[in-house]
């Protein structure tokens, strides 16, 4: 009897050991989701000849960073603190049971002011937008270990995109991003992620570029800059 219960013991024991056993090498897919804080500012320039009057149209461009373009809208810089969603998804290869390299696509999600393409130096307080705030590209991930539970980094870098879909004409702003952060692995298809993204870039466009053609010493700057942290429950697939 003494003999089988520790037959049964080295068994169960063995078992648990394998439990823990993981293969990350090979075909990686995750998908998460969670709560997100976004710091935005967004900022621009009118440089034009000292004196001159500058029209788009009937529109008349004036100091961009002035308080008196309009009555209903506020000029750059512009910031502001705001909470919404997070979505990840990853879709890569396992180097080894420790190193990952992954499409990566991160976005935060918030419902906020509508901002105006028109002037390049406005906001409207209502309704509010679907704003878009994200970082597509290429992504590391290192494990600490090659057991199942283990912390990892993660860091990644790409196109990053400023959007309101929702809002008719909005024009898109993209730049540049970057892609940091690190979690741990709780179970073989749980993981609790927490990442900050930085965002940056420039306004590009035919109609900027047409307003620069109008006269001399004309130019438009028109920037954006972006920090979003999140806390994601991941679904992982290796």
């Amino acid at each position: 009897m003494r003999k089988t219960i520790i037959i049964l013991a080295v068994l169960l024991f063995s078992n648990s050991l394998y439990a823990q056993d993981i293969n990350r090498k090979g075909f990686y897919f995750s998908f998460g989701i969670g709560p997100s804080f976004t710091n935005y500012k967004l900022d621009g320039s009118i440089t034009k000849p000292e004196n001159s009057t500058l029209y788009y149209g009937a529109m008349w461009l004036g100091d961009i960073n002035s308080d008196d373009i309009d009555g209903e809208l506020e000029s750059y810089p512009f910031t502001k603190n705001s909470f919404g969603l997070r979505t990840n998804f990853n879709l890569g290869y396992g180097i080894n049971n420790q190193l990952i390299i992954s499409y990566m696509n991160r976005v935060s999600y918030i419902l906020d002011d509508i901002l105006s393409k028109t002037n390049y130096a406005s906001h409207y307080e209502t309704p509010p937008a679907l704003t878009l705030a994200g970082i597509t590209g290429i992504e590391l991930d290192y494990y600490l270990s090659d057991e199942l539970k283990s912390p990892y980094l993660s860091f990644g870098g790409g196109l990053s995109l400023w959007n309101q879909p929702g809002v008719s004409d909005y024009l898109t702003k993209t730049g540049l991003g970057l892609s940091l952060g690190g979690g741990y692995q709780l179970s073989k298809h749980l993981t609790l992620d927490l990442n900050i993204l930085y965002l940056q870039g420039n306004l590009t466009n035919k109609i900027k570029d047409e307003i620069e053609t109008l006269g001399e010493n004309v130019r438009i700057e028109n920037s954006y800059r972006a920090v979003s942290v999140g806390l994601d429950i991941k679904y992982v697939l290796f």
